[in-house]
């Protein structure tokens, strides 16, 4: 990252490269609990839990996050619990739609 000073001495490309992805959120049914789960790449062994926090509850219009890998847990009660897995780039604009089964209705 210090190198990248020398290609733009305006921190134009370090900006950019740090630069989050935004990520806005609807379901069915329009309220659900998100909460966010980051991955990291561990090398050859895979990828490792970071941390979890909650996003709040649905809609949610544009969250920023860091670049990278996300497990997205949406619960609400009399509904199907679901795991969206996300992989978020720089700069990016990700709306995502989820839509949950009501409890029972999938066999």
């Amino acid at each position: 990252l210090q190198r990248l000073t020398l290609h733009a001495a305006d921190g134009s490309r370090r900006q950019r490269w740090q630069q989050p992805a935004r990520l806005s959120i609807t379901t069915s049914p329009p309220v659900l609990a998100v909460q966010a789960t980051r991955y990291i790449e561990t090398g050859s062994h895979g990828w490792q839990e970071q941390s979890t926090w909650s996003l709040g509850t649905t809609p949610l219009p544009k969250s920023e996050l860091q670049a990278g890998a996300y497990v997205l847990r949406c619960s609400w009660p009399g509904y199907e619990e679901r795991l969206v897995a996300v992989l978020l780039s720089r700069g990016s604009d990700r709306p995502l739609q989820i839509v949950l089964p009501k409890q029972g209705s999938t066999p």
